[in-house]
Order: structure tokens, then sequence, then C-alpha cells
């Protein structure tokens, strides 16, 4: 959320400008000061749309200019309204990222989202069980490289010395971020995939080969997830006699 504003910003504002800066405080830069703006040379845009630039007389640049500017200004204006920069709680989850685990500020982070997401848990025993995690060697061991339902799932996996699951309380409440981070984002990447699946040259397939297509493509998808090697995945008579079904004329 606040990378894809920052993103914008490096293109158009000079990179002093915005580092640095996070959530509410990027809300407040005026990107309509040109004394923070970049040069008309410095402005990132596409080669092709540089190349077309060039090609213009001095008088037409200057009006293609104009306009980019105001483009970018309308764009980092409209994000700024548009998203929940000031939302306490979407820049606590940042706290879930195994990069961040042993900062000190991940502390009072996970203890808000225990208040926001699962109210009904003793606030102080989750506190207790993060910075318990926090110096975990077994925690440390873990790749933090791996996909982050992955890391965590080996964090929940750990026992205690008497055999029984280390952590009780933790669990239910980062599985609870991660749901609300993903939640938007599996939605419109299932939409994308039916997109791609009913193209305009199979719009007449029915409900039942559709669902079929996309059951063969998510048992594709999620055979081999942590190696993410779907290749490998075993090819047996049943799956070829279905195959082979799928093509006699009716």
């Amino acid at each position: 959320m606040c990378q894809t504003l920052m993103k914008l910003m490096c293109r158009f504002l000079k990179p002093d400008t915005v580092k640095g800066k996070f959530g509410g405080e990027l809300s407040i830069l005026s990107c309509d000061d040109v004394q923070i703006q970049l040069s008309d040379k410095d402005i990132v845009m596409g080669d092709d749309a540089r190349g077309v630039l060039v090609k213009l007389g001095s008088d037409k640049q200057i009006i293609v200019m104009l306009g980019i500017r105001a483009f970018f200004c309308a764009a980092i204006i409209h994000l700024q309204h548009k998203l929940p920069l000031h939302n306490r709680l979407l820049k606590d989850l940042g706290c879930l990222n195994p990069q961040k685990l042993e900062y000190k500020s991940t502390q009072s982070a996970i203890q808000n989202i225990a208040r926001k997401l699962q109210p009904n848990v003793d606030v102080s025993c989750a506190l207790d069980e993060w910075k318990i995690l926090q110096m975990d060697n077994n925690v440390a061991m873990i790749n933090k490289e791996q996909i982050i339902e992955h890391y965590w799932n080996a964090i929940f996996a750990l026992k205690s010395v008497a055999n029984t699951v280390k952590y009780v309380v933790l669990p239910c409440i980062v599985k609870s971020g991660l749901v609300l981070a993903q939640m938007n984002a599996e939605s419109e990447r299932s939409l994308s995939i039916n997109a791609r699946v009913v193209t305009k040259e199979r719009s007449a397939l029915g409900d039942t080969t559709i669902c079929g297509l996309r059951a063969v493509k998510d048992a594709v998808r999620f055979y081999d997830p942590v190696n993410n090697q779907p290749e490998k995945i075993v090819v047996t008579k049943e799956m070829k006699r279905y195959v082979r079904a799928s093509s006699v004329p009716y």
C-alpha cells in the first residue's frame, strides 16, 4: 500500500522528500510544490515515451511535460485520499513480516492486532509469547525467505520440552492478520484466472466445465507449493483416462 504510493512519488519527486516517510506522513506530502519535484530530464518515464518526447519540438515538449506533471500530481493526490494511510492496524500488520520479527516496535503492534482481531484473547499472554518467540533460537533457524504462510506454520509446529505446542495464543492472532492481508489479493487473482480461462473463443463453456478447468489449474498449482515444482505431479492411468474422455465426440 505505502510502497505503491512511494514508487509513484519516487518517479516524480526528489528522493530526499520521500525518504524515511511512512503512512500518514506520505498523505500530507504536497506534490504540487515545484521545489520538491524532479527536473524534466529526471522524471521517470518509459523509454518509448521518452523517445517520442525527444522527437517533438521544444514548445510541444514543454506542453507534454506539463501534462505529465499534472498526471503525476493527480495520481498521487488520488492515492493520498483513497489509501488508508492512517490506519494503524494495517501498519501494525507489518510486524508479521519475518524480516521485522526481532524489532522491539513489533511488541506494541502485536498487542494492537490482538485487541482488534481477537478481542477475546488475553493480550498480556500474547505479548509474553511474542517476546519468547523473538528470543527463540529455533525460530531464528527457520528460513525467512519462504512463503509467509509456510514460515508461520513452521513456527507454530515447534514443540516445547514437554512435547506440547509451544505457542498457544499467537496462532489465532497471526492467522487472523494473514487472512486480512491476503483476502483481496486472492479474490482478485481468482477473477484474473477466470478471465484467462473463459476467453472470447470459449465463452460458450458451461459452469461445470469452467469449474473443472479451475480445479485442474488449482490442483497443479498447489501440488507442490513448498518447492514450487508442480511439473513433478504424478500422471496416473486414471488421469490419462479422464483426459481422453474429455476429447470424446458427443
